[in-house]
């Protein structure tokens, strides 16, 4: 899991009376950082959105606590707390918790209408370079250099294969772009700014016509996803290896190790004090429950397999996200 926001290691951008009106419900000094649309990095790409920027600041009633609402949306207030750091964390925290339910909504939906959990076709870009046609020399665009005075309008290049920039008259060139992409089909990846389609046909419709070219991917088909939270309680939603008709809500679930993280990371903080915690041993899970959670005490370890991923199961119930009321 990106835990930027639990270390403190997030850009914060000092502002002044000048940026906000006094209408508004901003304190006239604060900061400024930015949640990435792609946050947090366990939701499918197909359901990102906008980067979305975030004002901290000392509330006007009490100096003592600080508050952070989103700038550009409804301006509704994410956290409170009494250090900046810690109504950072908490907004983060509520921010993922949100998305991840969106995403499950989002995947509810695809299901209702007959779709595959996500679009299957990915038309992911991998490089463009614009290129400079001259007739005795062709190299790499950096930038346009405007008209000035007498002096005409020229691109400023570099050769194909470096070297320092020169400039080429525009009147004695034309530019080209080379865009070059690599066509996904059901595979394991998900390119954060891929173009995704439901159908093949659009799919190769676009990476013909939208590239110069472009490969198929040849890694095989892997299984979507399916959704687990703990039964009877709001966590997760908690992306998982499909289970088998066979299974019981007892039955471990298949996790990369950042959902084990997760997994770990809300038993500590949404039910501590229940006793049962999670904590990291190297590469392994490592459970710890005393006789407020089990008659007796006792540990569990998960080692990850040979595919890297854990099965987590048999201390608590789970279900299927879409199987909840």
């Amino acid at each position: 899991m990106n835990d930027d926001f639990l270390t403190g290691d997030v850009h914060l951008a000092i502002y002044g009376p000048d940026r906000f009106s006094k209408a508004t419900p901003f304190a006239e000094n604060g900061y400024l950082f930015t949640v990435p649309g792609t946050f947090p990095e366990d939701t499918p790409a197909h359901t990102n959105v906008v980067n979305q920027e975030m004002a901290v600041y000392r509330t006007k009633d009490d100096p003592d606590e600080w508050e952070v609402r989103d700038v550009d949306g409804d301006r509704r207030v994410w956290s409170t707390a009494g250090s900046r750091r810690e109504a950072i964390g908490l907004a983060f925290l509520e921010i993922a918790r949100r998305r991840r339910i969106d995403a499950a909504r989002v995947a509810e939906k695809r299901k209702a209408a007959g779709l595959e959990p996500i679009p299957p076709y990915r038309v992911e870009i991998i490089d463009s370079v614009t290129l400079v046609l001259a007739p005795t020399k062709t190299a790499v665009l950096e930038r346009v250099q405007p008209a000035e005075g007498e002096t005409s309008a020229c691109y400023r290049v570099r050769d194909v294969g470096g070297g320092e920039p020169y400039e080429i008259r525009t009147d004695e060139a034309v530019w080209h772009t080379v865009t070059t992409g690599i066509l996904h089909e059901r595979c394991g990846h998900d390119p954060d700014d891929a173009r995704r389609f439901e159908n093949e046909p659009e799919a190769l419709i676009y990476a013909k016509h939208g590239l110069t070219r472009f490969w198929v991917c040849t890694e095989l088909p892997s299984a979507a996803d399916e959704l687990f939270t703990v039964d009877g309680s709001h966590y997760g939603p908690y992306p998982a290896r499909p289970a088998p008709d066979t299974w019981n809500a007892y039955e471990p679930i298949s996790v990369t190790r950042e959902v084990a993280e997760r997994i770990a990371h809300d038993l500590n903080t949404l039910n501590a004090g229940c006793g049962l915690s999670a904590e990291w041993n190297g590469a392994d899970l490592v459970f710890t429950w005393d006789q407020r959670y089990r008659h007796d005490n006792g540990t569990e370890a998960v080692t990850p397999g040979t595919d890297g991923r854990y099965l987590i199961g048999g201390l608590w119930p789970w279900m299927r996200w879409a199987d909840r009321d």
